[in-house]
Parts: C-alpha cells; sequence; structure tokens
C-alpha cells in the first residue's frame, strides 16, 4: 500500500492542484530539438485514501467531473501560485547539462 496520498493530502486538501502522471501529451519539433509538452491533470482535490487521489476538474466552460487518480502513477504534484506551474518546474531536454 502506498502512504504518499495520506502523507500529501494535508498539503493539498480543497486547493486546486496540477499532477503529472509522467507521460508526455505531445512533441513539438523544430530543427535543432524536439519540446516535450508534460500531460498535467489540474483540479481541485476533493479526497483521498490509501492508493487513490480525488480531484474535480474543469473544462473552462463550467462543466465539471472527477477524475480519480493512481497514487503509483504520480510523479508530481504543484498547487500552481506566484506564477509557477508544473511546466516551470522541470528543465527542457535542450538545457540539460551533458555528463
Amino acid at each position: 500500500m502506498s502512504h504518499y496520498v495520506q502523507n500529501i493530502l494535508p498539503f493539498v486538501q480543497d486547493k486546486v492542484v496540477e499532477v503529472y502522471t509522467g507521460g508526455t501529451a505531445k512533441d513539438r519539433k523544430y530543427a535543432d530539438y524536439t519540446v516535450s509538452y508534460k500531460e498535467v491533470i489540474k483540479g481541485k482535490v476533493l479526497s483521498g485514501q490509501e492508493d487513490l487521489l480525488v480531484l474535480e476538474v474543469s473544462d473552462g466552460d463550467g462543466n465539471f467531473n472527477t477524475v480519480y487518480i493512481n497514487a503509483w502513477a504520480i510523479v508530481a504534484i504543484i498547487e500552481p501560485k506566484n506564477k509557477i506551474s508544473m511546466f516551470d518546474i522541470y528543465i527542457e531536454e535542450s538545457q540539460k547539462q551533458v555528463k
């Protein structure tokens, strides 16, 4: 059993968060490099237990639905504020240092 949801829930309960599940939504290819856009779910945290995080999501037109996320699929959660979102915290491939 994962204790991730139990541990993170007090920090994010009733807040709007972005959840990155590790996937790539799309790649934009340029002549010299490719930029990958991450798959992110944005919604208000309703609840969670054991391996399950429950968010309320919106399509922006006032329609709401509930999404149930397997905690084992979560890579990162951020509460977007101060103009910083999930897309701002990851370094692009083109800027990574080569060892």
